[in-house]
């Protein structure tokens, strides 16, 4: 599916078109998975493709990975892609989602990078989309805009990770204790590590 969705992506950028991708994260699934029933967990990410295929067309919408649907939207301005997506985000989020005798609440990040034109390749356009999903809080539903700044931020993360393991890699922390005292009774108490 990888390459069909970045084959798609390009053909539309080469053909000039706007579009919308939207990258849509079943954020509790591996729970529902572990502490519920592993087959559910296919069920739910099966059930909401169809909704998102019925809403947006079969050939729209890519399964990325085991928790993750992409949807691209083109901007025909004949279909009203934020009503019927939301119709069936709305489906998923407000209430718990009754499937095999089970009733489940579905948590969903849902991230829109909008493509306006410019030179971007497809895999940037996912990976936007992605960033964008990423703003929320871990387990939370909401929809979420693509923000350039986000980036940044994840950029600057990655370059501190990057520099702390490389620290580590050549042994360039250490750790140090430093007494914690209880200044009533004049004893230690504990101890910070400081690295």
């Amino acid at each position: 599916m990888q390459k069909k969705l970045f084959y798609d992506i390009a053909s539309n950028i080469k053909s000039g078109k706007h579009f919308k991708l939207i990258a849509i994260k079943l954020t509790n699934l591996s729970d529902i998975e572990k502490y519920v029933d592993n087959k559910l967990a296919f069920s739910i990410v099966d059930d909401l493709a169809k909704r998102l295929k019925r809403r947006s067309g079969e050939k729209n919408v890519y399964s990325y990975e085991k928790d993750e649907l992409i949807v691209l939207v083109c901007d025909d301005g004949a279909v009203d892609y934020k009503k019927k997506i939301k119709e069936v985000f709305d489906k998923y989020c407000a209430l718990p989602v009754s499937m095999n005798g089970y009733k489940i609440r579905v948590s969903l990040k849902v991230g829109i990078y909008v493509y306006q034109g410019g030179n971007v390749s497809p895999i940037e356009i996912y990976n936007k989309a992605r960033i964008a999903y990423e703003q929320g809080a871990v387990k939370e539903s909401g929809v979420y805009y693509y923000d350039a700044s986000l980036e940044n931020k994840r950029r600057e993360i990655q370059d501190i990770t990057g520099a702390m393991l490389e620290s580590i890699q050549k042994n360039e922390l250490f750790v140090m204790y430093q007494p914690k005292i209880d200044i009533i009774n004049n004893k230690i108490s504990g101890a910070e590590a400081l690295v």
